[in-house]
């Protein structure tokens, strides 16, 4: 976690180890950046209000998870256990960042992994419901695909025309408030697949990351792309989780 600095991932503050009752046993204490919820706490809000989800925010979250795996796996890092519990959100800002990498680990060709089985295929169109959005019955059929070669990217995904409302300029949060920060991609981002860039960037962000790239240092040091997509300014609070080592 030391290694990873991403703004959809919950950032590491500080760790230390204690010892616990029976001898050498020690516990590896993790103080992480605070986040107030989950976005399975929020799904069961919704759930027990006979509410769904309003779209945008679907968009939201899913955009911003895909935007973390895109990162993690250019690092060479699998998570391995995606699920809404790990994915802590501010309902604020709409900010949500992937969390808990205790499955996680680093992918080396030639190793084995482990494949999920293969299950039944059922019609998407009976899966969802009647009104979802086409474009995310598309979206999801590409994320479920069985053969990897096949699959959708999360940067890919990022791309897709699902999100095409993120990019509008003059989308706002159901209360009002600007999206957050979706589109501050670094230069390390921008480079796992340039040929999406066009199409990850708003029209405006995209003159502005043009004139960045012309003014790279003539060493090759990275430049970032200018932050974009409103504020969504957050506090960082002390917060401790414990796993045995």
């Amino acid at each position: 976690m030391r290694k990873l600095e991403h703004h959809n991932i919950v950032k590491l503050k500080f760790f230390f180890y204690s010892s616990g009752d029976k001898k050498d046993e020690v516990y590896l204490n993790l103080v992480l950046e605070y986040v107030p919820e989950t976005v399975y706490r929020v799904a069961r809000h919704y759930s027990k209000s006979k509410q769904t989800i309003p779209i945008l925010y679907i968009k939201l979250y899913m955009y911003q998870l895909f935007r973390s795996l895109a990162y993690i796996h250019s690092c060479g890092v699998c998570h391995r256990d995606i699920k809404p519990q790990n994915l802590l959100l501010d309902p604020e800002t709409g900010v949500l960042k992937l969390c808990d990498f205790g499955s996680a680990k680093q992918l080396i060709r030639g190793e084995p992994n482990f494949k999920f089985p293969q299950i039944k295929a059922h019609p998407w169109p009976k899966v969802f419901r009647s009104q979802t959005p086409p474009e995310a019955i598309e979206l999801v059929s590409q994320l479920l695909e069985y053969t990897p070669s096949r699959r959708i990217s999360p940067l890919d995904a990022c791309a897709h025309n699902f999100f095409d409302e993120l990019r509008e300029g003059a989308t706002r949060l159901p209360n009002g408030r600007d999206l957050p920060p979706l589109f501050n991609f670094t230069a390390a981002e921008l480079a796992i697949k340039p040929s999406l860039n066009a199409k990850l960037l708003p029209p405006g962000l995209q003159q502005s990351n043009a004139i960045n790239s012309m003014s790279t240092p003539s060493d090759g040091s990275p430049s970032a792309a200018s932050p974009a997509g409103g504020e969504g300014a957050q506090g960082a609070q002390a917060s401790s989780a414990a796993g045995q080592a």
